[in-house]
């Protein structure tokens, strides 16, 4: 069923306001952002270009998708506009394309950085620094800087920075600068924070949060405790007479805490925080000492129980529970004097890494180079300068950005910064802006993401076009109302196209009440997700004013797959939950006609990972393991690198017998010993060649070789030419050359593991690339770039992808951001993930961490919590169960039709399970509920919004939620698995036929045949030449012959040998050398053996120097200095070859290869046109083909055709005929500057090459069988 757009998708198209769109999971946010893009460059009445409209995200694979779908939404406009103007509008747009801004938010703040070298004090040619290289020159920096603290001349400095190291220890000092470098964008409010404030200010600030906290908490608290103190003393007056007592300490604690909370901070009939704690303290031992708590907090039920009923005490118990932080916090205060020196010791800290950062920016300065933060820091910096902004303004008409919640503070400070009138400031000139996201979706904390940061834009964007209206910059329509807040911008898309019926109504039971209870400014507001997907069959064919059931009837599924603890303990251990997870998958393959791709199996981290896969191993189940963070490790690289390593350095006898041992070669122990032990030979390459002569004298000798001999052979053979190659070619070709000799790819075919693996060596590929295009070469250093890499343990990623292979995809939840799977898996649901890093940044108090006090009875310094340090980690901690709870959002909400839940549970309770994702889940299933192993399925009512047509429902619905324990069935019948199912041997009865390997096939070759088959087989089946050939041949004298009767071949033959060498004809600045022009066309034509006409000459010159005088041309006249002309490509294509031969390849201001084509023929007429376009598309997919291939990581490929007749709209008659040294004038419209249309450009992306391969290979075989 077609998607039309919903009522808020058309709302958030308009562009005649700022909007922040807050956009549900699957709603379609992507879409609505690239039709907002073609609509602004079709519609807006300023008439903006697509380098005016910037359009950022926050992946690579992002910015590549959004300009994917806005070339195929241009495509698509342009086949169905019926008006010729809108067309030529719209090619016009689709031709800029390649150099529209679209972006991650990195990418754009690079370019401007570039833009403005000056400004920012960067070379323009500064590149970016390797993970390696900024860990080498942040460590040596810190030593550097701590070394010139210590030997300063000044005393002060120098006795600070020993009574830190004394104090904290020096590993903890290092590691607090480090924890500072990377916090890199709020550093510079750190300094701020320490400049203004004293530490009478930090301790002030730190009792008022403890207040604060204190009052919110615990008037609630212990009203409820007074609360339950009654109800027992009415049961049982003499039992509890001591309970009136402390029921009157917390009613007088209440009081006071009220009394604090309308008292001004520095007023004196405030209490001090001491006085108020000991109180709490107090109160607190009194209850504990009547036992009517325990430990953990809960009421005592050998006190309590007889006198309060369960479900009494249960209530009870969610109000004591919360003591546990209020104890803590009071324990804390203990080391309250201690948060002095904690103040002074972080202003230390601070200082210490400023001098830090000058060293590196010096390193930095250099190398030329930046890092990743840099860019957005610098940014920030440029754009402080006015003149900056205004410049950029005059460029930028619009900016949209994408995944909004995935921002922090600085980068929307930068936005700030282009568009101060989001702070209320003015400015020359108009930028809408437009953002994008789901705060439920913010999961990315750990790289410094602040879900806080969108709630602020959309109170900026309500507000500035709140201003905007009432100063009428902005003429709004509709106009804006007050009160409804849609027309202030803020907009919403709540329709997800992706979740079928009951997932959807699943994720908004329990979202809904998790996000329900706001604890902290972290949270967000629940949006309820509004069905679309399946409606149809419910309105259509239920009664809607009934409750529905939507059980078994495909509209999804919910399954809890949970197993017992396992106990190593235990003699006969429970199935595992990776192996029950295994089985249930392969079960339903084989049963619901599921395929492995449709699965997605989640977890919170990798842990675990390394389980599952060897269950799905046992199962032989295929996977693809995403984002796994073993790459430099994983056994194909360490491989890969071995062999390298051995061909930089022979004698490294490590590398080598890695290299034997490999998949590559298959050299068993047991030769690699009796190598070895050869007395010949220094090293054990020169012993290996030793036993390999040995062995090949015995098969001359006509003895026999055993298999491991004979593998020695092949290596040594092997090896040798890759030592021959390896100084000859670059590091990504020898890589190829490894992969290709060693037959690489056939060993590893039908392993569960085969598409990791493959991905797995194309990113090491694609690393070599990246190394070679920062200027080295050589094999050395990449050889010891890899082993450094290793040996600072720096994290690499294994290669992320989603391919068409039919396999299971296993991920972290954060990985599977934007995917989507018809089943998701939430793997390892009990578990929770809690770090706390001993150095907090917190908004109120700068940074915190643990301190050290020595231990009164044994004299040794231990980690202490002072309260600062205890309110940054409850601050965090806040943070982290907010998104904890948006992280089960993700995760749900990947999965189309069916969720798995799998987890492990046992009587006990496990560490970390109450803040797992199985516990958050079942505590919104229902009060109360207890999760029972006899419990097979339970049903759900409950009400699902849901849209069809232009109208929203609200249907009563049931679903069943099914539970399975314990899981281990094992069917017996096949297993369906297209990627490692072996085929019946087959009985060969037929007719032996013949097959011709080894053909080469030219693009012009399968052109040809694609668009004239008698041609074909006239040219390359019977050899025969084509008729232009033949007039080529017959023509000895072109004499006194009008232009339009002069043969194509030869004219063209000649244009394309001069325009050969437009690199030398066409200076720099985009003028003729017309003298060196005529040179080369008397050259071209001397050399054609042909007796030319002046009026062929005169053509041939116009020709040239017309196409030279386009717009096209001069715009990309310094990109053809540089350019490759006349280039031949071959690659190896099944059992044949396949061969290009380009006209120019050229690379553009994006850093894109483009393939250009001359064509001489005549194109006069739109229809002729049209018709040539069509009849070179195959030859052009073939180029790009190529360049695919060449380079996989450029996202967007053009291909243009350059038709040079149309390159003038008139004919320039030269009388007297040209002769050499003559310089001709020519008008403007004589150079044909304002005929633009003498060109086509093709557009393809990465993703077309599945495609492009498949039309290649139907073509090709359909020849082969018109041979045969």
């Amino acid at each position: 069923m077609k998607k039309e757009l919903t009522p808020e998708q058309q709302e958030a198209l308009r562009f005649d306001r700022h909007i922040a769109l807050t956009a549900n999971a699957g709603s379609g946010k992507t879409s609505v952002l690239q039709q907002r893009y073609v609509n602004i460059l079709m519609d807006d009445e300023n008439a903006p270009e697509p380098r005016n409209v910037v359009a950022i995200t926050f992946t690579r694979e992002a910015a590549a998708e959004i300009l994917a779908k806005v070339s195929k939404n241009v495509e698509e406009r342009i086949e169905k506009e019926p008006h010729l103007k809108q067309k030529m509008k719209l090619a016009g747009i689709r031709d800029k394309l390649n150099n529209a801004p679209i972006s991650t938010i990195h990418s754009f703040c690079s370019l401007l950085l570039r833009k403005f070298p000056i400004e920012t004090n960067l070379p323009p040619n500064f590149g970016e620094l390797t993970n390696i290289e900024k860990k080498e020159i942040y460590s040596n920096s810190i030593v550097q800087a701590m070394e010139e603290w210590l030997e300063e001349g000044n005393m002060e400095k120098r006795d600070s920075i020993r009574k830190l190291i004394f104090t904290l220890g020096r590993k903890n000092v290092e590691e607090g600068i480090k924890y500072l470098l990377d916090k890199r964008e709020r550093f510079d409010w750190l300094k701020r924070f320490y400049e203004q404030n004293n530490d009478v200010d930090f301790i002030q600030a730190r009792d008022n949060i403890i207040i604060k906290i204190l009052a919110e908490n615990c008037i609630i608290i212990f009203e409820k405790i007074v609360e339950l103190f009654d109800i027992l003393y009415r049961k049982e007056s003499n039992k509890f007479i001591n309970l009136l007592q402390i029921r009157n300490e917390l009613k007088d604690i209440i009081l006071n805490l009220r009394k604090v909370q309308t008292i001004h901070e520095s007023s004196p009939e405030r209490d001090n925080t001491e006085k108020i704690i000991n109180k709490i303290n107090n109160a607190i031992d009194s209850i504990r000492t009547e036992k009517i708590i325990t430990k953990e907090f809960n009421l005592d039920k050998n006190t309590t129980k007889k006198f309060v009923e369960n479900d009494e005490m249960l209530y009870f118990n969610t109000f004591t529970n919360e003591l546990h932080d209020i104890v803590n916090i009071c324990d804390s205060y203990n080391y309250s004097e201690s948060d002095k020196e904690l103040f002074n010791f972080a202003r230390l800290f601070v200082a210490i890494t400023s001098d830090v950062i000058e060293i590196i920016n010096d390193e930095k300065e250099v190398l030329s180079g930046i890092d990743f933060d840099d860019q957005l820091i610098k940014t920030s910096e440029l754009l402080n300068n006015e003149e900056v902004v205004r410049k950029i303004r005059r460029k930028i008409k619009y900016l949209m950005i994408d995944e909004f919640q995935d921002t922090n503070e600085l980068q929307y400070d930068i936005v700030k910064k282009l568009i101060p009138e989001l702070t209320g400031k003015k400015a020359n000139g108009k930028l809408n802006f437009y953002v994008v996201g789901d705060e439920k979706q913010s999961i990315y904390g750990f790289r410094n993401a602040d879900v806080r940061v969108f709630e602020k834009a959309k109170k900026d964007i309500a507000e500035t076009n709140r201003r905007e209206h009432e100063d009428l910059v902005i003429p709004l329509n509709p106009p804006l109302v007050k009160g409804e807040k849609n027309n202030y911008g803020n907009l919403n898309l709540t329709v997800t196209f992706r979740l079928a019926p009951v997932p959807a109504a699943f994720v908004n039971k329990v979202c809904g009440k998790l996000f329900e209870k706001v604890e902290s400014e972290y949270d967000v507001i629940y949006s309820p997700l509004v069905s679309w997907k399946e409606i149809s069959d419910i309105i259509e064919k239920e009664n809607i004013n009934d409750e529905i059931e939507l059980t078994d009837k495909n509209f999804g599924n919910l399954t809890f797959l949970i197993t017992d603890y396992k106990n190593a303990d235990k003699e006969n251990e429970v199935i595992s939950e990776a192996k029950s997870l295994a089985l249930y998958i392969k079960n339903l393959v084989n049963e619901r006609g599921k395929e492995w791709s449709d699965f997605g199996i989640l977890g919170r981290s990798r842990k675990g990972f390394d389980e599952l896969i060897t269950a799905l191993q046992e199962q032989n189940i295929p996977y693809i393991l995403h984002s796994g963070k073993g790459f430099y490790k994983s056994q194909e690289v360490v491989d890969i690198c071995s062999v390298l390593s051995f061909l930089h350095n022979h004698n490294d006898n490590k590398a080598l017998a890695a290299s034997l041992r490999s998949p590559y070669f298959k050299i068993s122990d047991a030769i690699l010993f009796m190598v070895s032990e050869l007395k010949n030979g220094n090293s054990l390459w020169s012993k290996f060649k030793r036993y390999c002569l040995l062995t090949e004298e015995k098969s001359q000798n006509n003895e026999s070789i055993s298999k491991d001999e004979q593998n020695c052979l092949r290596a040594l053979k092997i090896l040798s030419e890759l030592t021959y190659r390896a100084v000859r070619i670059s590091i990504p070709q020898l890589i190829h050359k490894i992969i290709d000799l060693c037959s690489w790819n056939s060993a590893i075919s039908g392993l569960p593991a085969e598409n990791q693996m493959r991905a797995n060596i194309n990113k090491l590929i694609q690393i070599a690339r990246d190394f070679e295009k920062r200027g080295f070469k050589n094999l050395f250093d990449f050889v010891e770039q890899v082993k450094g890499t290793i040996s600072a343990d720096l994290t690499e990623s294994e290669a992320v992808f989603l391919s068409d292979e039919n396999a299971v995809n296993i991920m972290t939840i954060h990985a599977s951001k934007g995917l989507e799977f018809d089943t998701v898996c939430l793997y390892g649901s009990h578990v929770s993930n809690s770090t706390t890093n001993q150095f907090q940044i917190s908004d109120d108090l700068g940074l915190t961490f643990k301190m050290k006090a020595k231990d009164e009875t044994s004299d040794i310094n231990k980690d202490i919590i002072t309260p600062a340090y205890l309110l940054a980690i409850y601050n965090q901690n806040n943070a982290e169960w907010a998104e904890s709870k948006r992280l089960l959002y993700v995760a749900m909400t990947r999965g189309e039709t069916n969720i798995i839940i799998s987890g492990s549970i046992n009587k006990k309770g496990q560490k970390g399970f109450n803040k797992s994702f199985l516990n958050m889940i079942l505590n919104t299933i229902d009060e109360g509920f207890t999760l029972s192993r006899d419990l097979q399925e339970m049903s759900i009512n409950d009400t699902l919004k849901c849209y069809h047509n232009n109208q929203f429902y609200n249907l009563k619905i049931k679903y069943t939620v099914k539970f399975l324990f314990n899981y281990s069935e094992i069917t017996d019948i096949e297993i369906k698995d297209k990627i490692n199912q072996k085929p019946e041997p087959r009985i060969l009865l037929e007719e032996v036929k013949s097959n011709v390997d080894n053909e080469v096939f030219s693009a012009t070759k399968l052109m040809t045949y694609q668009n004239n088959s008698e041609e074909y087989a006239r040219r390359y089946l019977f050899g025969l030449p084509s008729d232009d050939d033949i007039n080529l041949e017959s023509v000895k004298l072109i004499d006194n012959a009008q232009e339009d009767d002069i043969v194509g071949s030869l004219a063209g033959t000649l244009i394309h040998s001069v325009l050969e060498r437009i690199k030398d004809w066409l200076k720099s600045d985009a003028d003729v050398d017309e003298n060196l022009l005529k040179d080369i066309i008397d050259n071209v034509i001397g050399n054609s053996n042909k007796k030319i006409t002046n009026k062929l000459r005169e053509r041939i010159f116009n020709e040239c120097r017309c196409v030279a005088n386009t717009s096209l041309i001069k715009f990309y006249a310094t990109y053809i200095k540089e350019s490759i002309p006349e280039q031949t490509l071959q690659m190896v294509y099944k059992n044949d070859m396949l061969l290009i031969k380009t006209d120019l390849l050229i690379k553009n201001a994006g850093g894109e290869w483009e393939v250009w084509d001359w064509k001489t023929n005549r194109a006069g007429t739109k229809e002729t046109k049209d018709a040539l376009i069509k009849n070179y598309e195959l030859q052009m997919k073939i180029y790009i083909y190529f360049l695919m291939k060449l380079y996989p990581e450029q996202k967007n490929f053009k291909a243009r055709l350059l038709f040079t007749r149309l390159a003038t709209d008139s004919k320039i008659p030269l009388n007297p005929p040209l002769k050499k040294g003559e310089n001709i004038k020519l008008s403007s419209s004589e150079k044909g500057e304002t005929n633009e249309n003498w060109f086509y450009t093709y557009n393809w992306t990465i993703y077309d090459l599945d495609k492009i391969e498949s039309e290649i290979n139907k073509i090709v075989d359909e020849i082969r069988v018109e041979q045969i």
